[in-house]
C-alpha cells in the first residue's frame, strides 16, 4: 500500500463492474486490491459496494485473513503478511477513468 500511495493513488478500488471486469483481466494469478480489515476499501471516500467473492470467501481462516486478494476466479480473504504482486491505480477525471497498474516487487 505504501508504494502505491507514493507512486500512485493507492490499492486499487473496485467501484463499479467495469472497474472489476478490467481488474480481472489484469491480473490472472493474485493480487492485492485495496479490500481490507472490515472490508473496507483503504481509500476511505469509496464505499464498498459491489463484490466479487469466490465461493466460501471470505472465511477468516484461523481468524488472520484481514486483507484481500484478487485472482481471476474472485476475491480471497488472506493474511495480510503473504506475499503477492499488487495493483495499483491512479485517479483521473472522469471522462478517461482510472489506469490500473499491476506491480510486482522483489
Amino acid at each position: 500500500q505504501k508504494y502505491c500511495r507514493t507512486h500512485h493513488t493507492d490499492l486499487a478500488t473496485v467501484s463499479n463492474e467495469t472497474d472489476m471486469k478490467r481488474l480481472q483481466q489484469l491480473n490472472q494469478s493474485g493480487a492485492w486490491i485495496g479490500l481490507q480489515r472490515d472490508w473496507r476499501w483503504s481509500l476511505s471516500r469509496v464505499e464498498f459496494n459491489d463484490s466479487n467473492w469466490s465461493p466460501g470467501q471470505p472465511d477468516n481462516q484461523n481468524n488472520q485473513q484481514n486483507c484481500v486478494v484478487m485472482t481471476k476466479d474472485g476475491w480471497f480473504d488472506v493474511s495480510c503478511y503473504a506475499s503477492n504482486k499488487f495493483i495499483c491505480y491512479e485517479e483521473r477525471n472522469k471522462t478517461s477513468g482510472n489506469r490500473f497498474m499491476s506491480v510486482h516487487l522483489g
